[in-house]
């Protein structure tokens, strides 16, 4: 783990994304995996943070969980992004940095098909983690 990071419980492991591999370090805060870290490549710098947890907030207000209506009240910018790359994703870019993962369960397969964004039957989706990477 990168000496700049201080946790108590984490474990680390090797993966591959899209050819390019890298550490992950899954970290423990509050007696489970709160945060995960991910560096890309041969160094220890940190490219992404991703969280599924709740007792994250963000400096606007927002946090995992918040549907898509509640996060577009916090980042007036933001917005919702699908599409069927992969195997298919479905974030809020806030605009201003975090990106947040859309439960993708909740959205009708139509919109995936269509790329629809700010469709009224999106905005009771939750969000299910946020990340930040570096662009």
């Amino acid at each position: 783990m990168p000496a700049a990071v201080q946790a108590d419980h984490y474990r680390t492991e090797m993966f591959e994304d899209d050819g390019e591999g890298g550490s992950r370090y899954l970290v423990a805060i509050c007696g489970q995996v709160d945060l995960v870290a991910e560096t890309f490549g041969q160094g220890d710098k940190i490219g992404r943070l991703t969280a599924d947890s709740s007792i994250f907030v963000t400096p606007a207000g927002s946090r995992v969980g918040m549907t898509v209506a509640q996060l577009k009240s916090h980042h007036r910018r933001g917005r919702v992004y699908i599409g069927e790359e992969e195997s298919g994703y479905a974030v809020f870019n806030s605009g201003e940095g975090p990106i947040f993962a859309l439960d993708e369960t909740a959205i009708p397969r139509r919109c995936y098909n269509y790329g629809v964004e700010g469709d009224a039957l999106l905005k009771e989706v939750k969000s299910v983690s946020i990340f930040i990477q570096k662009p």
